[in-house]
């Protein structure tokens, strides 16, 4: 069984950190590796940069 990572970037946007390319910190948008974009909220911008430094 493969445990994921998941992340609430808005109240209806789940992401899953494993399937994230890149993150745009200013604009607070996601891009995912095959290229959806999502915006994230102004206050989990913080906490979804410090998990994807992690990573």
């Amino acid at each position: 069984m493969h445990l994921h990572k998941i992340f609430y970037a808005l109240k209806s946007s789940l992401i899953n950190i494993d399937y994230v390319d890149s993150y745009d910190y200013q604009k607070k948008e996601l891009t995912m590796i095959d290229n959806i974009k999502c915006s994230v909220s102004y206050r989990k911008s913080r906490e979804l940069n410090k998990i994807l430094k992690k990573k």
